[in-house]
């Protein structure tokens, strides 16, 4: 769009297209390709060519899954962080590095979504990743409100004989014992808080850990 880079890659190919946790285009509101649909090639950055495959297949020439508007103000706030569309304010993640606040918005996204058995990112297909980032996004706006409305939904919907951090949080809370990042304190400390007010704590209670 700004005419800069090697010529065969303008006008269409945009930086962004290759970061794994944008996974549709927010302007057009469909699915990122991320194959070719004649041979099955994964993509490349060194791709030069957005047109073609190097099978010979035009691209240009296929359409891929559309998003729903309600599905894309997740990959909308990241395309608007990184300059390629309009800048969206959001008073929690505007405070994460970037690679933070997108790993904040896929797991909690898919705890929105899943509960304690989040879909493994690698088995969502595009369009699902697309709903998860704007799960994710949802979850953190009025933080901690939001959050703690999360918490208070997977221990609704928890047996009493699983009531452990791992059997209420499973998979988020592993990955906020994993991912030790500062900027995430204050999720950890919401979480905390929720484990003292709701779980039976014993000497073998064990948080942010399989």
């Amino acid at each position: 769009e700004e005419r800069d880079g090697p010529i065969t890659c303008r006008p269409w190919r945009r930086s962004w297209w290759d970061l794994a946790k944008i996974s549709s285009c927010p302007r057009h509101g469909r699915v990122l390709m991320a194959s070719c649909p004649a041979c099955g090639r994964i993509f490349r950055r060194s791709d030069l060519s957005p047109a073609h495959c190097i099978c010979g297949h035009h691209v240009l020439e296929d359409r891929t899954e559309p998003v729903a508007p309600e599905s894309r103000i997740g990959d909308a706030y990241l395309v608007g962080r990184l300059g390629g569309g309009p800048r969206i304010a959001h008073s929690f993640l505007d405070g994460l590095e970037f690679v933070e606040a997108t790993e904040v918005m896929q797991w909690l996204g898919g705890a929105a979504r899943w509960g304690r058995s989040i879909l493994a990112w690698r088995h969502q297909d595009m369009a699902e990743r697309a709903c998860t980032m704007t799960a994710g996004y949802a979850v953190c706006q009025d933080f901690p409100g939001r959050l703690q409305e999360m918490l208070d939904a997977m221990i609704a919907v928890c047996p009493c004989k699983r009531l452990t951090p791992h059997g209420v949080y499973g998979d988020m809370q592993i990955w906020l014992g994993v991912a030790t990042h500062p900027a995430l304190d204050p999720i950890r400390d919401i979480v905390r808080d929720h484990v003292v007010k709701h779980l039976p704590i014993t000497a073998g209670t064990k948080l942010f850990r399989n």
